[in-house]
């Protein structure tokens, strides 16, 4: 198994570690039952290696998340037998970090409709 954190520039070092950073999302909420984290669970392909698992992930994560402030954590899976289904699991901080290391608030969804008129 592969596990990594992926952070913003901004952020703490010691956020590498990942309790140090997950004991730090946490006692930045202020409510008991406050969203601390997203989880997407991806699907490799068994086509590739695994350095090339390593590199497909970082780049997504990096390029997807952590450019837009995100802390991610991640961890790469492939049960037994080997190749048999490997996937990963990306957990995601709600709340993302400006560019001086502070919380921002936690991220809004917004939907943009498409409007066909038939005439």
């Amino acid at each position: 198994m592969w596990q990594q954190v992926f952070l913003p520039v901004a952020a703490p070092e010691e956020w590498q570690d990942r309790e140090t950073l997950w004991n730090a999302v946490e006692e930045n909420e202020k409510t008991k039952d406050s969203r601390l984290a997203r989880e997407f669970v991806v699907a490799l392909p068994i086509e590739l290696s695994k350095a090339q698992w390593e590199r497909l992930l970082s780049d997504f994560v990096s390029d997807t998340f952590v450019s837009d402030g995100m802390c991610a954590d991640v961890a790469i899976h492939d049960s037994y037998p080997p190749g048999h289904n490997p996937h990963a699991h990306i957990l995601l901080t709600v709340r993302p970090l400006d560019e001086k290391g502070k919380w921002q608030y936690k991220t809004e969804k917004e939907y943009l409709g498409r409007t066909e008129h038939s005439e």
